[in-house]
C-alpha cells in the first residue's frame, strides 16, 4: 500500500514542522500545534480546526500558508530532502 510507503517521509515533514516551530509565537503558534499535529499533538482537519478557533475554513487555509512561510518551510525543500514523497507530489 502506498500510504505506508510514504509515513515516512510525512514523519520527516512533522519532524521539520517541529525544528521550524519557534519561528512562529503567540496565537499562531498555538493554531499551529493544533492544525499540524505539533509537539506530540494530533494532527486536526479543515473542519476541525475551523470549528476549534470559530473561524471560517478560507481561514485556515490562509493560516496554514502564512504560518508555512514564517516557518519558511517551501515545497522545494522538502522535495529535495525526500526522493519518496517528491515522486508522490508529482
Amino acid at each position: 500500500d502506498r500510504f505506508f510507503e510514504y509515513m515516512e517521509d510525512f514523519e520527516e515533514i512533522r519532524t521539520l514542522m517541529n525544528d521550524c516551530l519557534d519561528k512562529v509565537v503567540g496565537k499562531k503558534r498555538e493554531y499551529a500545534i493544533y492544525r499540524f499535529g505539533l509537539e506530540g499533538q494530533k494532527e486536526h482537519s479543515l473542519k476541525e480546526t475551523a470549528e476549534h478557533f470559530s473561524i471560517t475554513t478560507e481561514r485556515v487555509r490562509c493560516l496554514d500558508c502564512s504560518i508555512m512561510r514564517a516557518m519558511r518551510i517551501r515545497m522545494p525543500t522538502i522535495r529535495s530532502r525526500s526522493p519518496k514523497l517528491k515522486e508522490f507530489l508529482e
